[in-house]
């Protein structure tokens, strides 16, 4: 194991860019496992990476290792793909990090050109459609030898190569990779994850489905790339969780539930208290589910984390604005832009009804606004 000194990091890292760029092949350390890697723009090299043993089964797609998630960014401007918010905000919440990207879309021939990449080493073509698989490491020593190397890197697990030595424990680095073939091996001890990368189709809209779960699991993934949609009243019991109910539901319908998330808070509201009777009736006569709401306040830790929040009255936005600093203000804003939705506290089923009508053409003009 190379000593735990900066300096002898980054002559590790530069010696490990050294060996990529003549062609050979270098074992790293990433977050998830230790990988093989060697040049994509060199035939020789993917050859040897494809020549190693392998307990089982063969060599499939390797996956470009970018050093940045701004070294992918460059590349689609390189190609003239332009990248939809949506997309590019999934990059930023899932990289540097334990998540493969199989990237889909119109422009991967040229994508793979701007990289350098040769074609079908880290695409493939199959009944799924044209994909790239793309990983940003989360870790430093490794990204520095992907930047400092004079070309596009491509990597995999070298777990799964046959040593002669058995199985690796998870998370380590094999033994006896030197005797096949590798003229860097750098053992930095275990990994973070002990475990492959988690794997996403993506797509240009940033709608996602799980390839196979790694080191996240379908759960964290919709935690970091679901939009979170904050909907703001005053006591948390009529109006915004009968948008929460009704936003839920209507994404569920569009097939986006995995998208979003919707949740919602008051600005004086005390925490657990049910939704009223006529909220729920009425949510639910536009096919939403309340019952099982609890109320809670808004705090300026959920509304940090919200991607969005939708205020039922100016007065509740600027209630939400002044916890949140300048630089977060503007994602606060009415739902409704033609006016304030007022309290229905009170009134009869009629008013509750009608205003959950209201909230169905509201909310669907903002999910659309938002790409759901």
């Amino acid at each position: 194991m190379s000593p735990n000194t900066s300096s002898t990091r980054i002559d590790a890292s530069k010696e490990a860019a050294a060996a990529l760029d003549k062609g050979e092949l270098a074992a790293l350390r990433t977050e998830t496992v230790y990988g093989v890697f060697a040049r994509g723009d060199m035939q020789e090299a993917v050859d040897k990476v494809r020549a190693l043993p392998r307990r089982s089964g063969e060599w499939g797609t390797l996956a470009w290792h970018a050093p940045s998630v701004e070294a992918v960014l460059e590349a689609h401007e390189r190609a003239q793909i332009e990248i939809t918010p949506a997309l590019r905000r999934a990059m930023r919440r899932v990289w540097p990090g334990p998540i493969t990207l199989r990237l889909h879309g119109q422009g991967l021939d040229d994508l793979i050109k701007a990289v350098g990449l040769i074609p079908g080493v880290a695409d493939s073509k199959g009944e799924d459609g044209h994909a790239l698989s793309v990983r940003v490491p989360d870790d430093t020593w490794t990204a520095m030898a992907l930047q400092r190397a004079g070309g596009p890197v491509v990597g995999a697990s070298a777990e799964t190569i046959d040593t002669g030595q058995g199985a690796p424990t998870p998370g380590s680095c094999p033994k006896g990779l030197e005797k096949t073939g590798f003229a860097v091996v750098q053992d930095e001890g275990p990994t973070r994850y002990e475990t492959h990368s988690t794997v996403l189709d993506i797509f240009p809209d940033g709608d996602w489905s799980v390839r196979s779960e790694g080191a996240l699991t379908s759960e964290q993934v919709t935690e970091r790339l679901a939009t979170l949609i904050v909907f703001v009243c005053t006591g948390n019991t009529c109006r915004s969780p009968m948008a929460q109910a009704i936003a839920t539901s209507l994404l569920e319908r569009r097939g986006h539930g995995h998208r979003a998330i919707a949740v919602s808070a008051g600005v004086a509201a005390m925490n657990g208290a049910r939704a009223t009777p006529e909220a729920i009736l009425a949510s639910e006569a536009v096919g939403a589910r309340l019952s099982d709401h609890r109320s809670q306040a808004a705090t300026a830790e959920l509304l940090d984390k919200a991607d969005v929040v939708f205020a039922m009255t100016a007065s509740h936005a600027e209630a939400a604005r002044a916890m949140l600093p300048a630089s977060q203000k503007s994602k606060i804003r009415t739902l409704d832009p033609e006016g304030d939705v007022d309290d229905p506290i009170g009134g009869p089923q009629a008013l509750y009804d009608e205003l959950a009508r209201r909230f169905v053409g509201t909310i669907e003009r903002r999910l659309e606004e938002l790409g759901l």
